[in-house]
């Protein structure tokens, strides 16, 4: 099920949050140089962001992120990549 849409002040409160940084952070930080996030890091963030939308990542190509922008906008894709809403399951019975 899609979760509410994060604005990208709650997403980067929430990345601070998981990955522990302190300081300021913009859309435009870079997350290895500005933030010194590491490669596992960056993995763990598209987890965080498949977490976050509750979504999975469904393309073959693993995203690449240079900016906390670049994240937000992967956890955007996944919200608009989700259904719309739900299918009910409809359960009958058969005559015996």
């Amino acid at each position: 099920m899609t979760r509410p849409r994060l604005e990208i002040h709650t997403f980067i409160d929430a990345v601070r949050s998981e990955f522990s940084l302190e300081g300021e952070i913009q859309s435009d930080s870079v997350l290895i140089d500005d933030l010194d996030l590491d490669s596992l890091d960056l993995i763990n963030l598209v987890a965080f962001s498949e977490e976050l939308s509750g979504e999975l990542h469904t393309n073959s190509e693993f995203p690449v992120f240079v900016s906390v922008s670049d994240a937000y906008s992967y956890y955007l894709s996944l919200l608009e990549s989700a259904p719309c809403s739900p299918q009910p399951t409809v359960l009958r019975r058969t005559p015996l």
